[in-house]
């Protein structure tokens, strides 16, 4: 199979892609959030005939010895980048050793060893009490979601950069100039106007949030917005109403599966086959989900469709189904299988 051939295999999914050498050797490896787009990417040029000197003098030294070209696909970017990291470390391929530029993927960092804990744009994981959340991917994404968490209130954290703990506040002449202060947008525990417990609970109601316990963090926010109604706190209750329906607006909980090291060469396994039965098969891309049927009856009698499902060549047993012939008596195979998927396909439709 021709490199071109290989391009119309490849979802439009995100995962990462393996490529390799004519002994199978795994030159380089790469995530993407749209395999096909990623992928086709570094052969637009060439299929194009441009000059070498016209084409990145990574992709022009890589190409020529590209004969195969594997792909994971995954549930999510940060899924892709997380088996990338595990796969490259496994495998250190030449091109990704060469490549190699000290880039790091951000993080957020929640201080939970101060008093006072904050919320923090990091690229470097420290031994130091703190509870780092990440990687992240998209670096624009990490720095509009803490903007956005601070815009919406739902966790004030102090913003400064201000080291001091419970029992030494700073100067009240250091903090006297901070515009948060006098804005009302940080709880200002540098001048005692929050005590420690209670400003330390919001810290950890941030962690439920980054932790994706975001349906705990919704109920511990209804009882709250309950006892402040009861106490005729109305304005406490709005703010809490309000943070549970901004959390509820929020859709950006990520889905990782783990991923064993035995089942990796099995995944990659798995994904030449769909590109062989693509290729058998004459299809247009490959077959992401395959459904098959069988029938089974005794002597023309209780019979019985089975159907069995395979996504991304995995078996998919909850989608399993049995069909109880109804329309059909007598030893008539081809219409019990009309019957079955004629059902199958209607309910899906």
């Amino acid at each position: 199979m021709t490199t071109s051939d290989q391009l119309t295999h490849i979802p439009h999914v995100p995962g990462v892609y393996l490529m390799r050498d004519a002994a199978s050797r795994i030159l380089y490896i790469g995530k993407a959030r749209d395999l096909a787009k990623r992928v086709a990417s570094y052969f637009h040029h060439s299929i194009r005939g441009l000059s070498p000197f016209l084409m990145s003098h990574k992709i022009s030294a890589l190409l020529p010895a590209v004969q195969q070209i594997d792909y994971l696909p995954t549930h999510s970017e940060r899924e892709a980048l997380l088996l990338e990291r595990k796969l490259i470390r496994r495998y250190q391929p030449r091109f990704n050793t060469m490549w190699r530029d000290d880039k790091s993927y951000p993080y957020i960092k929640l201080t939970l060893q101060e008093d006072f804990p904050r919320l923090l744009f990091t690229r470097r994981v420290k031994r130091d009490g703190a509870r780092y959340f990440g990687p992240y991917p998209n670096v624009s994404q990490v720095k509009h979601l803490l903007r956005y968490l601070w815009k919406q209130k739902l966790f004030p954290l102090r913003p400064c950069k201000f080291e001091f703990s419970e029992g030494h506040l700073p100067d009240p002449r250091k903090v006297q100039s901070c515009l948060y202060l006098h804005t009302g947008a940080c709880p200002a525990p540098c001048v005692a106007k929050i005590s420690q417990p209670a400003y330390y609970q919001i810290a950890k109601q941030a962690e439920l949030f980054l932790s994706g316990k975001r349906q705990r963090l919704a109920h511990t926010w209804e009882q709250q917005m309950r006892q402040a109604a009861r106490r005729l706190d109305f304005e406490t209750a709005a703010q809490l109403r309000d943070h549970v329906e901004t959390l509820q607006r929020m859709n950006e909980r990520v889905s990782i599966r783990a991923i064993q090291e035995h089942d990796l060469e099995q995944r990659i396994s798995r994904s030449r086959a769909l590109s062989a039965l693509q290729d058998a098969l004459e299809l247009p891309k490959p077959p992401l989900v395959i459904e098959a049927f069988d029938i089974s009856t005794i002597h023309g009698v209780e019979s019985v469709g089975s159907l069995v499902v395979f996504e991304q060549g995995y078996p998919e047993k909850e989608a399993y189904r049995h069909f109880r012939i109804k329309t059909v008596t007598g030893l008539d195979d081809f219409a019990m299988m009309a019957e079955v998927v004629c059902r199958r396909y209607r309910r899906c439709l």
